[in-house]
Order: structure tokens, then C-alpha cells, then sequence
């Protein structure tokens, strides 16, 4: 990977396991759709869940692919249930060129941005413990801190990166094209304190086509 890749790290996300699924499809989605350009169609999504609202692209594809993703870190999650565990999923950005870096000279994968979501999944009675101990933390009803707050944070530092920082974006060359290739990679779950890793890097590529154009 280059060293000019434009690299966010997002700050750590305290999530209980059940809320996990549903904030990464907030958060991956708010960052696809910024990447997509040209007249896509979007569609707004209540996170009932979350009590927060966001925006996806109306792609099959782009969902499917997200899903996906997410399947891959939970099912590694519900191994680690009630144990606690961090996990990081790597969302990439990348044009194709030509180069000397493949065998025979074919295209390679140049990657431009990438985003870093970090998770810290904790039990339920470890979030009220955290939440005791930490000065001014609001308790939602029943006694659980709003998981709308945390998520809210780490969408805040997203649109922040994505407004601040756009001179690295490459062009769109396709006119069929309304986002860049990208891919989805998640590092399986490490269980807290240390006390057993499951190690590792499974990289799971998606070189999904870019959203259709939409007439």
C-alpha cells in the first residue's frame, strides 16, 4: 500500500454485541455515500436501534457487500459472547492502473483513502460499570448509556475528515461510474485483557462493481 494512502483512524467504539450490527452499517454507509458521485438515489434509514437516522446509496450491491462484512466480525463476535473482545474493520478506497507491480504488467490495486472503525464490544453489566465510573455519563432508560451518543461522536469525526480532506480524491474517469472500487477487510475479534487472541488477519476482499448509474 502506498504511504500517501489518506488514513482515518476513528476513535474506539463502545458497543454492547446486539448494537454492533447496526452501527457498522450506519457508519460504513454514511462513508460510501459520501464517496458516491454522480445522480445517485439515496435513501434515508432509521436506526431504531441507534435513535439516529442516516443516509445509504440505493444499491443491491453496496448493501449486500456491507452485509457481508458484518457477518464476517459477528459471527466471530458470538464466539467471544459475554467475554468481551476489540475488533477493527478496515474500510479501502482504490483505482486500478496499469503497472509493473503485477505479474505480466497487469492493473493493480492503488489504495487513496482508508477508514479504521475500531470496536470495543463489552457486556452489558461492563457498559453500566464503565458508565458509573466515568464522570457526567448519562444513563438512558433503564439504566443503559445511549448508544446514540457514542455513535454520533464517531460520525461527527466522519463528516469532519470528509469535509476537511478532498484534494486526494482521484477523478472519475467512467462516466458509468458513481463511486470508486473499494473493499472491506476485518481483523478477527481479540477477547479483552489479553487473556486469549484469536490472531491473525483474515482479509475479506470485496471488489464489488461501483454502484449503477441511475437514469
Amino acid at each position: 500500500m502506498a504511504d500517501n494512502t489518506e488514513t482515518h483512524q476513528l476513535p474506539p467504539l463502545e458497543l454492547e454485541q446486539h448494537q454492533v450490527r447496526e452501527a457498522l452499517r450506519c457508519l460504513l454507509h454514511t462513508i460510501l455515500f459520501n464517496r458516491a458521485l454522480g445522480p445517485v438515489r439515496p435513501v434515508e434509514v432509521e436506526a431504531e436501534l441507534l435513535d439516529l437516522s442516516y443516509v445509504r446509496v440505493h444499491d443491491e450491491e453496496v448493501v449486500a457487500a456491507v452485509e457481508l462484512s458484518m457477518n464476517e466480525l459477528c459471527g466471530q463476535l458470538e464466539r467471544s459472547a459475554g467475554r468481551g473482545a476489540e475488533a477493527q474493520v478496515r474500510l479501502a478506497f482504490y483505482e486500478k492502473r496499469q503497472g509493473s507491480s503485477t505479474w505480466f504488467g497487469g492493473q493493480a490495486n492503488c489504495f487513496w483513502e482508508q477508514w479504521f472503525i475500531n470496536l470495543a464490544v463489552m457486556s452489558h453489566e461492563a457498559m453500566l460499570l464503565r458508565a458509573s465510573t466515568m464522570p457526567g455519563t448519562t444513563l438512558a432508560e433503564g439504566g443503559q448509556p445511549p448508544v446514540s451518543s457514542r455513535v454520533t461522536e464517531v460520525l461527527s469525526c466522519i463528516t469532519r475528515a470528509l469535509s476537511e480532506r478532498r484534494e486526494h480524491c482521484p477523478p472519475v474517469v467512467s462516466s458509468a461510474a458513481v463511486s470508486y472500487p473499494w473493499e472491506v477487510s476485518v481483523t478477527h475479534p481479540r477477547e479483552g485483557r489479553g487473556a486469549f487472541s484469536l490472531g491473525g488477519m483474515k482479509r475479506m476482499l470485496m471488489q464489488t462493481t461501483p454502484p449503477r448509474m441511475l437514469s
